[in-house]
């Protein structure tokens, strides 16, 4: 198959603009949507708002519930400290074997590459991880590539951060052809949110930067609820997999946002539909802040239930929880309903 360009999309802005354009208060936000003043609004200056403008023409004008704006509005509720809501959710801290290398589970690492982001995600797991000490510079990846090096066991690297995409195509293209020459390694995987919120970020350059005729290349994004699907990332998606490049989707169960049996049924077939296999719904991790996303277990088993009830098999995601010293994340029972 002779590899496709990504399609023209001369309405969008290049990615890079479309980083800096992105909104950075509240009110420019809530004016765009023509939604009054909120009065439960709190923005934490070590987590403030950013939201790129693709992203917020994809929410519902005058609807302060939009599923898409809940996704990223800083609320008041954020700050109300909870039990059992930690800042090291899923104990990444006690996996970094050295700046910028997460080594968690047995096959696969994490090489964390940048704490920037195309967006802030108010119920992100990662949102008070300790970027400053552990992204690492260039001496530091050559260390972490000795590290993958010296473990056959590591069949996998996966891309992450913050978001990888955030870094520049020469530094991807310079780490992937370093990770190429390790034999062991089978699959690089990369962990990003970016085809959704800022479509144009899928260049030919990028695309060139992140594939070996080698490694079977994984692009991860996250995905929560069906209006963040549009033509735009559905000719991002068709893009990606031209040159062969799997495409996978992790949503995370929030309440207000996708906590009911018809949202999800319909994001399965939304994202079939796009190109994009569903493959995890998360179970929420609890990340201090985030409490106010979460719903009780009992009821994510109920909306399982309907959704595998209603679904294909091949449609129906993998509904997981991240279980702190498993070397893999835990399936969700549906026994004991």
């Amino acid at each position: 198959m002779v590899p496709q360009s990504p399609p023209k999309r001369e309405s969008l802005l290049d990615w890079k603009q479309s980083l800096q354009q992105s909104i950075r208060t509240v009110d420019e936000l809530l004016n765009l949507l023509n939604i009054s003043e909120l009065s439960d609004i709190d923005v934490d200056p070590d987590f403030p708002l950013r939201v790129p403008r693709e992203f917020v023409a994809k929410m519902r004008p005058q609807d302060p519930k939009d599923p898409l704006l809940l996704q990223i509005l800083p609320l008041k509720e954020e700050n109300i400290q909870v039990p059992l809501y930690t800042t090291n959710p899923v104990h990444d801290a006690e996996a970094i074997m050295q700046p910028g290398l997460i080594h968690k589970y047995p096959s696969k690492v994490l090489f964390t590459l940048t704490g920037a982001c195309a967006v802030h995600c108010r119920f992100c797991f990662r949102r008070h991880y300790p970027y400053q000490e552990n992204i690492p510079n260039q001496a530091q990846w050559e260390q972490n590539i000795a590290y993958i090096q010296a473990n056959p066991n590591i069949k996998e690297v996966i891309f992450s951060g913050g978001d990888p995409l955030s870094i520049a195509d020469d530094k991807l293209a310079a780490l992937v052809q370093m990770i190429d020459k390790i034999s062991h390694v089978q699959i690089l995987r990369i962990h990003t949110r970016f085809p959704v919120m800022i479509s144009s970020r899928i260049t030919e350059s990028l695309l060139n930067a992140i594939g070996t005729p080698r490694l079977k290349t994984v692009m991860a994004l996250h995905i929560n609820h069906p209006n963040e699907i549009d033509d735009h990332l559905t000719e991002a998606v068709s893009a990606l997999k031209a040159r062969g490049y799997m495409v996978i989707n992790q949503a995370a169960l929030l309440k207000g946002v996708n906590d009911n049996s018809d949202t999800l049924i319909e994001l399965s077939y939304r994202l079939f539909q796009a190109g994009i296999l569903p493959y995890y719904i998360n179970v929420l991790d609890k990340v201090a802040g985030a409490h106010h996303f979460d719903i009780p277990l009992s009821e994510a088993k109920r909306l399982m239930q309907a959704q595998r009830d209603a679904l294909p098999g091949y449609l129906m995601p993998k509904w997981v929880v991240d279980v702190s010293g498993k070397g893999h994340k835990s399936k969700v029972s549906l026994d004991q309903l």
